[in-house]
């Protein structure tokens, strides 16, 4: 079974204090600006190498919820 990382904009018990964990993916993988549209995510696979991540602009999406953006790791040449 593919490991699944539930991220959003304040988690909790991450280090000290809340850890933004979207910005983090923004930042670490997508290497794009933040624009603070979305307000949870998940991710599969590992965290410092994952197969994709799916974007939500509901903090807390329905489990049947179609992903606003889904990014996919880059497949090299």
């Amino acid at each position: 079974m593919e490991k699944k990382t539930y991220l959003t904009r304040c988690d909790v018990g991450l280090g000290d204090g809340a850890f933004d964990s979207i910005a983090w993916a923004f930042d670490t993988h997508i290497k794009a600006e933040d624009t603070g549209e979305y307000n949870s995510a998940m991710l599969y696979g590992n965290e410092d190498a994952p197969d994709k991540i799916e974007f939500y602009r509901e903090a807390v999406p329905r489990y049947d919820a179609v992903p606003a953006w889904v990014w996919y790791w880059p497949l090299e040449d």
